[in-house]
């Protein structure tokens, strides 16, 4: 159930997710890409953000394709949207689910011989003309057809099947000077620039709309530009969307030389004030951020000291601009003063992990939520 607690009530660990930053990053793509269409990455409950507060935004924003990856979650998602919003299953139907995919509304990508085989058998006399999109595999080796299959899927559905999607995935567009680019676009072009294909064509993600512009194609997939994991958008900076904020439990003086924390590391020479903040790797929270890294308290940082526990772990209070830190203080993780994506890059990871990882007891709450979707 998504939380209506007002942020400013959150006293535990919470994420506060901006719509109205979402809301903005989806305008700056749409006017990034034009002519192409801006199609959202909901999978993963919209990265952890909550996908049926996202999905009521960004339709009201205008967007009118939706991707997840699995059966259920298309279902859950089908309720939150327009009915004329269409919604891609990125993993398409697992055999007997093919029913389900007609029954819901969604939109199965088959990425297989046997998938498009058995939508065929789905789609007989009678039974009216279903949608599918078409993936290929360019390269990746994830999932997809060999893009010299694609005719072939194409006769296996038949006239009763509305090809309205062909899509492949680069796997180095965060690195806009790879050598796949070039080859993935090559081969996707091949597949399809001799066919007659009235489909619409799918290539970029999100970075592949920044750095591989020429890939845009008709409609853009994009999940991580729009939740503020990447800064800039060409020479456009994309808003943050996401806060997260956690207690201060206790704060102690520990005594020059005593380690903090399981294995009692991180000694030092000098006495310390030390904090245990209330969140810890249960909760999605980094464990490899032990010993660096860091939190923030207005305008001083402090640095994270020994392990991470798995409900909290200790932070270095004795900065003299953490002078009035008391216990019950909320302290800043994720925010104005330490980006997504510079903790991602802390804790040797990328900002869809940290997204992600955040469990259940880490609170959602939404801030600059429209009327019209809460």
């Amino acid at each position: 159930m998504t939380s209506r607690v007002k942020a400013e009530n959150l006293r535990g660990a919470h994420i506060v997710v901006d719509l109205a930053a979402i809301r903005e990053n989806y305008q700056v793509l749409r006017r990034h890409v034009r002519p192409a269409r801006v199609g959202a990455v909901l999978k993963a409950d919209a990265y952890g953000l909550g996908a049926a507060p996202v999905a009521r935004t960004l339709c009201r924003s205008g967007c009118r394709d939706f991707f997840v990856a699995q059966l259920d979650e298309g279902i859950a998602l089908r309720d939150q949207v327009d009915t004329d919003a269409r919604i891609f299953v990125l993993h398409g139907p697992l055999e007997g689910e093919e029913p389900s995919f007609v029954t819901a509304d969604l939109i199965p990508v088959l990425n297989t011989l046997k998938q498009v085989h058995r939508w065929s058998l789905l789609a007989g006399p009678g039974q009216g003309r279903t949608r599918v999109a078409i993936q290929l595999d360019t390269g990746m080796h994830r999932l997809g057809l060999p893009p010299d299959r694609l005719d072939e899927a194409i006769a296996t559905l038949g006239d009763t099947v509305h090809v309205v999607l062909i899509l492949s995935h680069l796997a180095c567009a965060e690195d806009e000077h790879h050598p796949a680019n070039r080859t993935q676009s090559r081969l996707f072009d091949d597949a399809l620039g001799a066919g007659t294909f009235p489909a619409v064509r799918s290539l970029a993600n999100s970075w592949g709309a920044t750095f591989v512009p020429h890939r845009r194609d008709a409609l853009v997939r994009t999940g991580i530009a729009l939740f503020g994991g990447m800064g800039r958008l060409g020479s456009t900076l994309l808003r943050p969307v996401v806060q997260l904020r956690a207690p201060v439990l206790q704060l102690v003086c520990v005594p020059g030389g005593e380690g903090v924390g399981y294995g009692l590391t991180s000694g030092r020479t000098a006495d310390r004030r030390i904090a245990t903040i209330g969140i810890g790797y249960a909760d999605g929270w980094a464990r490899n951020l032990r010993d660096h890294g860091g939190v923030w308290f207005g305008a001083a940082r402090l640095p994270i000291v020994g392990a991470i526990s798995m409900d909290s772990f200790a932070v270095d209070a004795s900065d003299p601009g953490a002078d009035t830190l008391s216990e019950g203080d909320m302290v800043e993780l994720i925010g104005s003063s330490q980006s997504l994506p510079a903790v991602a890059e802390e804790a040797g990871t990328i900002p869809y992990e940290v997204l992600v990882r955040f469990g259940p007891r880490v609170r959602r709450s939404y801030i600059n939520v429209d009327e019209a979707v809460a």
